[in-house]
């Protein structure tokens, strides 16, 4: 899509959806064109009305909006039962995808969606913010540099607070597929970004809270990587609201260490040093604040810098940031996870290629 100015994209899904609109209507190069919404009635104003203030048409099917629509990018942000149609829909017309995390609840609908955007030719982007944040971005280069060696030793800790009773569809499996695959995600893709390929998985978990949720709410488990560096962590849905979202993640290198820490699920405070040198330590500026109000408009600061690359990739051809086979890769290690704990059993991970 080089040479055009002007991305014109769709929104399907508007429960996380309405922040992407938030979000794009401060990039320059985005007009939003179409928005759907299966269900407008858990919206915050009446679906008509928040179409007409991003001058976006409504539709309340994704697939029929793709159809009609001629869209250059669409972010898919329904539930992830939803994902593998609106995404093959997107691939027949040639649209550029975005698609929020998780990427499916089942490995098969990663598969498929994969497929699809590779037998079309189309870029499907995941929409894994942590990894462009300044902080978690430099400490790649930390690494890649050698600055604290070869990492040999990671944990961290990701842990939300959502309740069942709000978001039933997480909790069941082969479509949110429980908290570890909708919110502690995060934190694997991160781990996943600094160390590359898991090869098994140990957990240990359930659901602490006695809230009647199918699948564990807390869990803390094990990785291992093809390195041989190995991973703690901990994660779920079972912190309080006062407290909010605090990622941290500590790294050690055979050469040096490094330190990340955050508040409402962003890393913006990174501590690094090599053995017999200085400590580095910058803060990138962490928000006051997750969500920001505009009236009934929500914005949401952890998607700004993803959202803004997403474009800027695909007006200028660029390949994803994080691409389909991560989030497939991020799935398959979450359901690892909850398969382990289901099971009490190590859970060895093959890297199989994508089935056509």
């Amino acid at each position: 899509m080089a040479g055009i100015r002007t991305l014109k994209v769709g929104i399907i899904g508007l429960g996380f959806g309405i922040r992407h609109a938030s979000t794009y209507v401060g990039i320059p190069q985005v007009r939003i064109v179409a928005m759907a919404e299966p269900d407008p009635t858990h919206l915050p104003v009446p679906f008509e009305e928040l179409c007409r203030h991003y001058s976006a048409r409504p539709y309340h099917d994704g697939v029929e909006m793709l159809e009609n629509e001629r869209l250059d990018a669409v972010s898919v942000c329904t539930n992830p039962a939803l994902h593998r149609p609106m995404v093959e829909a997107a691939a027949r017309k040639g649209v550029a995808v975005l698609v929020e995390k998780p990427m499916a609840g089942t490995v098969e609908d990663c598969d498929a969606m994969i497929a699809a955007c590779e037998r079309a030719g189309v870029p499907l982007h995941m929409e894994f913010p942590m990894r462009q944040l300044p902080a978690l971005v430099e400490l790649r280069r930390v690494i890649d540099e050698g600055k604290v060696g070869r990492p040999i030793l990671v944990s961290g800790e990701y842990v939300g607070g959502l309740r069942p009773a709000d978001h039933p569809w997480i909790w069941k499996m082969g479509d949110g597929s429980s908290p570890i695959n909708e919110n502690t995600c995060h934190i694997i893709d991160t781990i996943g970004f600094l160390l590359r390929d898991a090869n098994r998985v140990r957990a240990e978990g359930g659901n602490f809270t006695g809230r009647g949720a199918p699948t564990p709410d807390g869990a803390v488990c094990t990785l291992h990587f093809d390195s041989g560096a190995v991973a703690a962590v901990s994660g779920g849905a079972i912190a309080t609201d006062e407290m909010a979202v605090r990622p941290r993640l500590s790294l050690y290198g055979t050469e040096g260490q490094a330190y990340l820490e955050g508040i409402h699920h962003e890393f913006h405070r990174l501590v690094w040093a090599r053995r017999g040198g200085p400590v580095v330590d910058k803060d990138y500026g962490g928000p006051k604040t997750l969500i920001y109000r505009e009236g009934p408009y929500v914005a949401y600061s952890l998607i700004r810098p993803s959202l803004a690359n997403f474009v800027d990739n695909v007006l200028n051809d660029r390949p994803p940031v994080v691409t389909g086979r991560d989030g497939r890769e991020n799935v398959r290690i979450c359901l690892a996870i909850v398969e382990s704990i289901r099971t009490g059993k190590t859970i060895e991970l093959r890297h199989p290629e994508v089935r056509s």
